[in-house]
């Protein structure tokens, strides 16, 4: 009887090192595959939650500017160069002859809407708010020490701040970490009981009563570069007209100074606007910081558009806002919103 002998063949030296060489490169590329795809995701993430931010920041914008109020009423318009509204002259005694007579009714109210270019708004060059800024009246119910007041009567205001964040840090870690420089939207929102709008000074129309905006600002949303606001009215459909008319330069104040006692009251006076479209530009933190390595405390963006509004010029406008922005390399998103006052009484 015959018997056969089966040997089994193992592998050689070289076709393991050859299946080993195979397997790291396999292994490599797939440790590269899933580092890539962390790091995107970790980028998306970051932008998704600073963009969040940014969002629910300009929600509280939309929400309360919609809430704004100036609650006119009509009052005496008297031929009176240092009161209009009274029929006593600057020293006390009343007006001769006719001129104690009213001339007609106008439309008054102490509260104020203000919004338009930092430079105008706030009376003069501020070299640290960038964009446009806007303040007004709103019952927002908000007090440091009442409760139950769901109508009070509060200030508010946003615009946009560049500056560090030392301010706003908590004092533990105040000196350990070197301070971010950064465009911040910032809020200003002073409790009723110290709401100065009624504090007026001798012979002024209106009061300085967001004068205080230093102390009761606070920022709402990080690397958000600017802020634009262009009061609007509606226009018929088919019509030639421009519905930002009424606000030419983005400039709208609602307690402006009257015209002559023969002139009839501006639209504007003592009203608010029927709409307001809102553009607000925010960047990524990778992208602020890489302008911050790049600018250190300077500001690192500016951008002089947006001074005469119409339709045409605020398209215009807006698309060499996004170019400049690309030019800038940064990731950048643009929340846009039209907000319809709901206390404007607007009429024609």
């Amino acid at each position: 009887m015959t018997k056969h002998h089966h040997t089994s063949r193992g592998f050689t030296l070289v076709e393991l090192l050859v299946s080993m060489t195979i397997l790291s490169i396999l292994m490599l590329l797939v440790a590269s595959i899933v580092s890539e795809v962390q790091r995107a995701w970790s980028q998306t993430s970051a932008k998704v939650s600073q963009f969040r931010e940014a969002r629910r920041a300009f929600d509280v914008l939309k929400n309360n500017l919609g809430q704004a109020t100036l609650n006119p009423y009509l009052r005496y318009r008297f031929n009176n160069p240092s009161n209009p509204f009274s029929p006593f002259d600057a020293a006390g005694e009343e007006l001769e002859g006719a001129n104690r007579n009213p001339l007609k009714y106008i439309r008054y109210s102490e509260l104020q809407f203000i919004s338009g270019p930092a430079g105008q708004v706030f009376s003069g060059a501020v070299p640290d708010i960038a964009g446009h800024a806007v303040f007004f009246q709103a019952p927002l119910g908000y007090s440091g020490e009442y409760v139950n007041l769901p109508t009070a009567l509060n200030g508010r205001g946003y615009f946009v701040q560049f500056g560090d964040d030392i301010a706003f840090r908590p004092p533990f870690i105040a000196g350990r970490i070197p301070p971010k420089h950064r465009f911040r939207l910032m809020e200003y929102a002073p409790p009723t009981e110290v709401n100065t709008i009624y504090d007026k000074a001798a012979g002024a129309e209106i009061a300085d009563w967001y004068a205080n905006y230093t102390e009761w600002s606070k920022p709402v949303a990080d690397n958000v570069m600017m802020l634009v606001l262009s009061p609007k009215r509606p226009v018929i459909v088919g019509s030639t007209e421009d519905s930002r008319d009424i606000a030419p330069n983005y400039f709208y104040d609602s307690a402006a100074e009257l015209g002559g006692p023969g002139e009839e009251q501006d639209a504007q006076s003592h009203e608010l606007p029927p709409e307001i479209e809102i553009v607000m530009v925010v960047i990524d933190e990778g992208s602020a910081q890489r302008l911050a390595d790049k600018f250190g405390s300077a500001k690192p963006f500016t951008y002089t558009g947006f001074n005469a509004a119409s339709d045409t010029e605020f398209r215009a406008d807006l698309d060499a806002l996004e170019q400049a922005l690309v030019d800038a390399k940064v990731n950048f998103r643009i929340f846009s919103a039209t907000v319809s006052m709901r206390n404007s009484k607007w009429s024609s």
